[in-house]
Formats: structure tokens, C-alpha cells, sequence
């Protein structure tokens, strides 16, 4: 396991604690539009100009760095947003986009890798159904793990008990969602 998966689901699941989900229903078109349209158009562009100024970088190298580069830090846009104190609906748009690009990105590099290791080229009709599948399953073990999570909390009055959870539970959603 890397080292950013190994401090990434934590990471993630405390920054997506923070998220007000109330507003972020109102945002959700905006939040969706900007964390796959753009970490998608931010890939390509990065691949595309990767390749133009490297000819010799295939696109499908070239666009396994894009996707890496292609997202911001959902962390550090999460802290910002708190010290700026940004009006709830803006907070909710910020957060909900840095969460959500986060996972197109990993999501696309997955994709991405796997058609590097292919090597068969792109089929953009099967690297779209492979990211589709990917961003659907993931979401469904998120919403599980968050559902399994949120139940076990409210039943424990045990502070040690609850960080072992916030531990716990990110690292076994992953772990779920990669089998």
C-alpha cells in the first residue's frame, strides 16, 4: 500500500464529517459538475499537453498524470473554507467539490493505470463504463460504510471506541470498495 492510501481514508472520512449534507443536497449539480467535468477536463488537458510537449510520452502515460495532478487537497480546501468562514452554501459547494474530486481523480487513475498495464490502447467506451462502474460501486460503499458508521456512533458513549471507528471504518470502506 502507498503512503497516501495509507493516510487518505482517514483523512477523507474526518473531512467529510465536516460536510453539511442539508446544503450540500442544494449544491449537489454544481458540486458534480465541477468534481467530475473539471478533474476530467483538468486530466485531459494535462495529458494532452504532456504529450504535445513530449511526443514521446504516450497519452495513456501521459493521462495517468493528469489524473493524479487533476484534483485539489480536501483537506487543506476543508481548513481554508472553516478560516475564511464562507457562508454554508459556499462551505457546502468547496467541501462537497474537494471530497468529490478527490475520488474522480483516484477514480480516473485507476482507469487510467489499467490501460497502461493493458496496453491496448484506449477504448473510451469501456474506460467510460470501467469509471462508471468504479464511481457506483464506490459511492454505494461509502454511503454504506458512513450509514454502518453513523449507527455505531450514536450507540457508543466510549471516546476510545469512537476514534477506533473513525480509524476502522475508512480503512474497511476501502478495503470493501477494492475487492
Amino acid at each position: 500500500m502507498s503512503s497516501a492510501l495509507l493516510v487518505l481514508p482517514p483523512l477523507l472520512f474526518a473531512a467529510a464529517t465536516d460536510v453539511a449534507v442539508s446544503e450540500l443536497r442544494e449544491v449537489l449539480r454544481s458540486v458534480l459538475t465541477l468534481a467530475v467535468g473539471l478533474v476530467a477536463f483538468t486530466a485531459v488537458a494535462v495529458a494532452a499537453t504532456l504529450h504535445w510537449v513530449d511526443p514521446q510520452v504516450s497519452l495513456e502515460v501521459a493521462f495517468v498524470l493528469g489524473a493524479v495532478l487533476a484534483s485539489t487537497d480536501p483537506v487543506a480546501v476543508s481548513a481554508l473554507a472553516r478560516r475564511l468562514r464562507l457562508p454554508p452554501r459556499l462551505l457546502a459547494l468547496v467541501q462537497g467539490e474537494s471530497l468529490l474530486n478527490d475520488a474522480t481523480s483516484l477514480v480516473l487513475f485507476q482507469v487510467a493505470v489499467g490501460v497502461v498495464v493493458a496496453g491496448t490502447g484506449v477504448n473510451m467506451l469501456h474506460a467510460g463504463g470501467q469509471f462508471l462502474w468504479l464511481v457506483v460501486g464506490g459511492a454505494a460503499v461509502g454511503i454504506a460504510a458512513a450509514l454502518l458508521a453513523d449507527r455505531l456512533r450514536r450507540r457508543t458513549e466510549d471516546a476510545v471506541l469512537a476514534t477506533v471507528l473513525a480509524l476502522l471504518v475508512p480503512y474497511l470502506a476501502f478495503a470493501v470498495a477494492q475487492g
